[in-house]
């Protein structure tokens, strides 16, 4: 049994430094590439490409450069100093479990057809047959310098995403997933900067978050003009989300928000809010943004009133501490795609005093007319 145990000993660590010394031997990929080529209509370039092995028992393949091209030339993807691999332990029992993707200098453009599909979809072949599984557990991803682009056939307007550093890490589906990313949201009508750093985690009791995201610069163009830069800030920790925004609608007409939400075993909630939204501005807006996606179909929404705001609000569920106002006064929201007609929206609340007292809340629907009230319910 010693001898064997030796034996054994020894015949693996041969196995493992010839496996680690694959890339010295095996200098020829062009199979491989012809193997990637066989599995789709694309063309495909690829530049100095070379088999990887690491300590970790990965394998997989480097490439200088990558272009991807449709059959008719048009090149849709380009990357430099590519890299793909997966473990190979778990190919023994039929299972594909990838390690890491990385690349740098991505540019990658997805042209979009008038039914919301990817043009490239119809260019991919089906999948042969190997009998082998997917591990939930996902490669991380790396890329530096990237810029995906979003190009839509009809139109051809662009939206594009871009920025220096991209991460996806300790990804498992339906468990858990980090992302880390800066980047530049640009296109005709909207502009953003976003940074997040965020570890999202799901568990019977739900979704638990940990980390930030910041958008800042953030704009849409409405009838063509371009609206004062807005900004959202949220930062998460486990049961709590802490959050503070400013939200132009106009040039005069601003939404500020600050406060946080807990939940769990002390559930509380913090809410500073200060409005004098148009209820018109925030029709316009959400038109605007369906116009940049091809969504037409905002274009009959109509809305008109005022949301006169100053109030605070700070809950643990069993007291209330409040103070200020919210009034809406004669305000209309109509939609006729989904035959949507409230009028005469009005509200007078008051939460001074840490006490609300709605001194009316009224809306008419289907010409009916519904009040609420704080201890009551009636309609006529």
């Amino acid at each position: 049994m010693t001898k064997f145990l030796k034996y054994s000993g020894i015949l693996i660590v041969i196995l493992y430094v010839i496996f680690l010394a694959v890339p010295f031997f095996i200098t020829d990929t062009s199979y491989l590439v012809e193997k990637i080529k066989l599995n789709t209509d694309f063309r495909l370039t690829v530049e100095d490409a070379v088999i990887l092995t690491s300590p970790k028992l990965t394998a997989g393949i480097g490439a200088k450069h990558v272009e991807v091209s449709l059959p008719d030339g048009e090149t849709f993807l380009t990357a430099d100093n590519v890299r793909i691999d997966l473990f190979v332990l778990p190919l023994i029992f039929k299972k594909v479990e990838l390690n890491m993707i990385s690349a740098e200098n991505l540019n990658l453009n997805l042209k979009i057809k008038k039914d919301g599909s990817f043009l490239i979809k119809d260019y991919m072949l089906p999948a042969p047959a190997y009998n082998l599984k997917f591990s939930k557990n996902m490669p991380d991803v790396y890329v530096n310098n990237y810029n995906i682009s979003f190009i839509s056939i009809p139109s051809d307007k662009t939206f594009s995403l871009y920025g220096n550093n991209l991460s996806i890490r300790d990804f498992i589906q339906d468990k858990k997933i980090k992302i880390s990313a800066d980047g530049k949201l640009m296109s005709a009508k909207l502009n953003a900067i976003i940074n997040t750093d965020t570890k999202i985690v799901k568990s019977k009791k739900g979704l638990k978050l940990d980390g930030y995201t910041n958008i800042s610069d953030f704009s849409v163009a409405v009838n063509g003009k371009q609206l004062p830069a807005s900004n959202l800030d949220l930062n998460f920790k486990r049961n709590n989300i802490a959050f503070y925004g400013k939200l132009y609608s106009s040039g005069d007409e601003v939404t500020e928000l600050l406060g946080s939400f807990s939940d769990g075993i002390y559930p509380k909630a913090d809410l500073n809010c200060k409005s004098n939204l148009r209820l018109k501005s925030a029709a316009e807006i959400i038109k605007s943004i369906g116009e940049m996606f091809d969504y037409d179909k905002f274009g009959d929404l109509k809305a008109s009133g005022v949301v006169d705001a100053d109030f605070s609000i700070k809950t643990n569920f069993d007291e209330i501490e409040s103070s200020g106002y919210l009034k809406i006064n004669s305000a209309s929201v109509n939609y006729e795609l989904f035959n949507i007609a409230a009028n005469n929206i009005n509200a007078d609340v008051d939460l001074s005093n840490s006490l609300i007292n709605i001194k009316k809340a009224e809306v008419t629907l289907a010409g009916h007319t519904y009040h609420f009230g704080r201890d009551s319910f009636c309609c006529r």
